[in-house]
């Protein structure tokens, strides 16, 4: 969870280095853009935001409240938090530009897939191929 300090920020400080970020971001190539935020926010963090993207998309597209919960492995509260702010457009600046035809889906969809796998086994064909790949001989031999 995270912890905001009690000793709080003018709105206009707050806003300036909100700005200097974006500018950072925004100024330098996509790849050192990811090693930006892989610097700047927890594993937790970046998932979180991730999953929350993911699930404007699938609202985008239709799909319904249960539906993105299980995909997702979020809750279902948040998947109504989520869409509670979609419907009173909260997410137009981010749906603009999924919609664009620059936005690439499936290198997103195959990324999140990577995210929330966390280094477990691949799922379906494929799963088992590593105990079909282990030599014929015993690693040790029973007595």
């Amino acid at each position: 969870m995270t912890h905001i300090s009690k000793k709080r920020l003018t709105k206009k400080t707050q806003d300036g280095l909100f700005t200097q970020f974006v500018d950072l971001t925004a100024s330098v190539k996509k790849t050192e853009q990811s090693k930006i935020f892989e610097a700047l926010l927890t594993e937790t963090e970046l998932i979180m935001i991730t999953k929350r993207l993911a699930i404007v998309l699938l609202l985008l597209e239709g799909r319904s409240t249960y539906a993105i919960a299980k995909t997702l492995a979020v809750s279902d509260s948040t998947v109504r938090l989520v869409r509670g702010a979609y419907r009173i457009g909260h997410y137009d600046s981010i749906i603009a530009v999924l919609r664009k035809k620059s936005f690439d889906r499936d290198a997103f969809w195959d990324t999140l897939e990577k995210i929330l796998q966390c280094g477990l086994p691949p799922r379906g064909k494929g799963r088992w191929k590593w105990l079909y790949e282990l030599p014929d001989k015993p690693r040790f031999q029973l007595k």
